[in-house]
């Protein structure tokens, strides 16, 4: 006891790092924390680091017991709450007449995430992946809540995500996405209104969201958060709209752009590639650095029409500091095929697939910046289930 009493700080991490990579970790670092007092605080921080909750529709299920033990565990030992950094929690029970049973272990679970102050990741998804349905916020009691938005507006979270919340209280979200490094959302509505504040300095880098969610960011006051963006993925499977205003819009120094969109034979006038690009901040034309297109026809015909939808163009020539394009190609299915493939090809029409926009978009890109080793051009092509259209994200 005496040996491992002396040993330093540093070793003792070491060792607790080193078994972390055993397979039976979790019951050894519960071992040794009762060998020696000097390796409690270690190995609790490691064991305590991340928290997985659920809140099932059947209360007697598996994970929704283990979670209300989880929570009473923290709730008795609230020293163990604060080594807590990385929080996923799943919500599965009902969204309308929630029953009393499942308020309570609401309410437990919600005085479980008010003793998380030191929280740096949260992830609050409603459902399983593909599921349409959403959790509305205000319907569920008014102490898990308060404990929701407690969380969300930690000072220490750097991540957020919400995936298929309605009615979030808008406030939350702007005391939240001042000190945020990234915001990922899914399927999510906000209410409430919001005042003016001095955001001070801005950490939001990464935004990743679906179209419906990103209209929701155009309020006023949301808008300086955005200045400092360097990365975002929008997901947009719906006939686009004029999205003036946007987080897009104030975007000055974009580096990275995802976009995954959808194709209809409506878009002929105005293809969604040039609906979002219109959106873009001009001085994050001569910033963009790395570009990377999902393209998804729902039909033959637009493919036939424009395989790249609207890309080529006056968008890329204006991309001055374009590093890397990565594209790949989808067209919908009318047949329930479980998953779908991509395949590449290294050369124009090696794919079988022959068109005039090939021709477009080796002349939009100009060779010299495209010569060095690093830089990467790519393109694929696939078929992708017209069924399995929106699952593509929102977990699992």
């Amino acid at each position: 006891m005496k040996m491992f009493s002396s040993l330093p700080t540093e070793l003792i991490d070491a060792i607790v790092d080193e078994i972390l990579q055993l397979k039976d970790h979790i019951s050894t670092l519960g071992a040794l924390s009762l060998v020696s007092r000097s390796f409690t605080p270690s190995c609790q921080q490691r064991l305590w680091n991340t928290a997985k909750l659920t809140s099932d529709r059947d209360t007697a299920g598996f994970s929704h017991r283990r979670s209300l033990i989880h929570a009473q565990r923290l709730i008795c030992f609230p020293h163990l709450a604060a080594y807590a950094r990385h929080l996923r929690y799943r919500v599965l029970a009902p969204t309308v007449q929630i029953p009393q049973e499942h308020v309570e272990d609401l309410n437990c679970i919600a005085s479980a995430l008010k003793l998380m102050t030191n929280v740096i990741e949260f992830d609050l998804t409603y459902g399983r992946k593909a599921s349409s349905t959403r959790l509305v916020f205000s319907q569920f009691p008014g102490e898990w809540q308060e404990a929701i938005v407690a969380v969300t507006g930690r000072k220490t979270r750097r991540s957020l995500s919400l995936k298929r919340v309605s009615l979030f209280p808008v406030g939350a979200l702007q005391d939240s996405v001042g000190g945020l490094d990234k915001l990922d959302l899914y399927h999510v509505s906000l209410e409430g209104s919001i005042d003016r504040k001095d955001n001070g300095e801005v950490f939001l880098r990464r935004l990743v969201s679906d179209f419906d969610s990103y209209r929701s960011l155009r309020l006023e006051p949301l808008k300086p958060y955005f200045y400092h963006l360097k990365l975002l993925e929008l997901t947009a499977h719906c006939r686009l709209e004029d999205i003036d205003e946007g987080p897009l819009c104030r975007a000055t120094s974009l580096e990275t752009l995802r976009l995954d969109v959808c194709g209809s034979s409506d878009d002929a006038d105005r293809p969604p590639i040039h609906v979002i690009f219109k959106e873009l901040s001009p001085t994050s034309y001569a910033t963009l650095r790395h570009l990377r297109l999902a393209l998804l026809h729902q039909t033959l015909e637009t493919f036939i029409r424009d395989p790249l939808l609207g890309l080529c163009g006056p968008i890329l020539p204006s991309l001055s500091a374009l590093h890397s394009l990565k594209l790949s190609i989808h067209i919908a299915s009318p047949f329930d095929v479980n998953s779908y493939s991509v395949y590449a090809y290294s050369t124009r029409g090696g794919s079988g697939l022959h068109h005039t926009s090939w021709g477009k978009l080796d002349a939009a890109l100009p060779t010299r910046r495209w010569q060095g080793s690093k830089n990467c051009k790519s393109c694929g092509c696939g078929f992708r289930s017209s069924t399995r259209m929106d699952s593509t994200r929102g977990g699992t």
